[in-house]
């Protein structure tokens, strides 16, 4: 990225490029060249897999964020995207049939903020063991929901939850149940597994009942330049034949 003047004074070179983006905007430019977006699935070994057409992520929109969110508080997470092109936002549904087990955590400062910002939870599950953290900002202008996931795969079980707030202080709980939502404060033993509600959506509902309203095929442009009429020749209300340039006249006058 290139840095902006150090001073006020003119710089032909900066405001050249800055009138190139304007133009580009103005005339509907794509910025991205028209680069699919891009999914990758970690296959757990240290390598990851391009999935971006089998999840239908790979759209041409210019996207500029995206962000995770349980909209529905069914255990899925949805994907939003937002683009700088229409359609603007899309909200993407998880609706795959088998999805594995997981557990999610809500949690809550006392002594640390109480947004818990900056903590760093670890779950192990079987052989699994992560450690994700609870940030301010995930992307371009866009944050995550404040809410951690974490996927268990086939365990039948609990799992076992470490956290460690940002005042230092660390808990761990053991045999915490999976498919829940763990709901904990600082500092405290309790905590509150609330199961996740019942998911609306499923790939079988898509494919036999619910029919999809189809996409406009209408779209809108700027035009930076007045687009001239053809020419033309239509009867009027009293059978007077109105051509163009008698149209033209007549708006100017």
């Amino acid at each position: 990225m290139a840095k902006s003047p150090q001073n006020k004074s003119p710089s032909p070179n900066y405001e050249r490029g800055w009138n190139a983006i304007n133009e580009l905007i103005r005339s509907d430019g794509k910025w991205n060249g028209y680069e699919r977006n891009i999914a990758y699935l970690n296959n757990g070994n240290g390598t990851f897999s391009d999935v971006s057409g089998a999840v239908g992520l790979d759209f041409l929109d210019d996207s500029r964020a995206f962000a995770l969110a349980d909209l529905d508080h069914d255990g899925r997470l949805e994907v939003v995207l937002k683009n700088r092109t229409a359609p603007q936002l899309r909200v993407l549904r998880n609706v795959m049939s088998e999805i594995g087990n997981s557990v999610s955590f809500r949690l809550r400062g006392t002594k640390s903020n109480r947004d818990a910002i900056g903590t760093a939870v670890t779950v192990e599950a079987g052989q699994r063991r992560q450690t994700k953290y609870l940030q301010a900002g995930s992307g371009f202008l866009s944050q995550h929901g404040k809410e951690l996931f974490f996927g268990a795969g086939n365990i039948a079980g609990t799992v076992r939850a470490t956290i460690l707030w940002p005042s230092g202080f660390i808990q761990t709980f053991e045999q915490l149940p999976i498919n829940r939502r763990i709901e904990i404060s600082e500092g405290s033993s309790n905590f509150a597994a609330k199961p996740y509600s019942p998911s609306l959506w499923s790939h079988k509902e898509l494919s036999t009942s619910e029919k999809l309203e189809p996409l406009p095929t209408a779209s809108e442009t700027w035009l930076i330049e007045p687009l001239a009429a053809p020419d033309f020749s239509l009867p009027d209300i009293a059978g007077k034949t109105t051509t163009k340039a008698l149209a033209a006249k007549l708006r100017q006058s």
